[in-house]
């Protein structure tokens, strides 16, 4: 059985990480929370994810974990609505650069939006969390990987997106930027399709002829 070998990224690319990842520690450290660090276990689990990505890692690290510090913001109950809005930001323009390249890493970067949680603050900040999540649905869906995901996901994301478009208690700017994400969302889901099927049309023209 062969192992696949994870894809040395492109210099611009690693770059872009590194950058991102810098940015996210600056903030992390903002919060008391993760700026103290122990001499028995050393910084907090959530900012050593970035520091990692810049002492340690390569441009030959799997992509999944150059993304995992980013996702596991994200989903922590632990981190600020800024904090996570940093990282889902920043996860949207990983995606969008074309870091993220397989199906199966792009999953994870849905789920863990998906899955964002964070202290509550005050409602301009929620707004704020959730226009990062839009950005990161939007990169997903135009990503050329989507075409990967798995149909409930898509599924549940599109579903997240009406609610949110629907949704009286959110702020109109907020709700007509869920109609604009999901337009996009859905005109990039439709016409990878559409490029799907041609693909499959010309395929059946160029097989053989079965035997009568």
């Amino acid at each position: 059985m062969q192992v696949e070998m994870p894809q040395r990224l492109a210099a611009e690319k690693w770059s872009l990480v590194r950058q991102e990842a810098l940015a996210m520690a600056t903030i992390m450290r903002q919060n008391a929370r993760f700026s103290g660090a122990s001499k028995v276990v050393g910084e907090h689990r959530l900012l050593r994810g970035f520091t990692d990505i810049r002492r340690l890692f390569t441009p030959d690290e799997p992509v999944i974990n150059l993304i995992r510090p980013f996702i596991d913001v994200v989903k922590s109950a632990d981190t600020t609505g800024h904090e996570s809005a940093a990282a889902l930001a920043s996860l949207a323009i990983i995606v969008d650069r074309g870091v993220v390249s397989s199906g199966r890493d792009l999953r994870e970067v849905v789920e863990g939006a998906l899955g964002t949680q964070f202290q509550n603050t005050d409602s301009a900040v929620d707004d704020i969390v959730v226009c990062r999540m839009l950005e990161v649905f939007v990169a997903a869906f135009q990503s050329p990987a989507s075409k990967e995901l798995d149909g409930d996901l898509v599924v549940e994301t599109v579903r997240l997106v009406m609610k949110a478009r629907l949704e009286p208690r959110l702020s109109d700017a907020l709700r007509v930027n869920a109609e604009i994400s999901l337009s996009r969302m859905l005109s990039s889901m439709f016409g990878r399709l559409a490029s799907m099927l041609e693909e499959e049309e010309f395929t059946l023209h160029r097989s053989p002829s079965l035997p009568p």
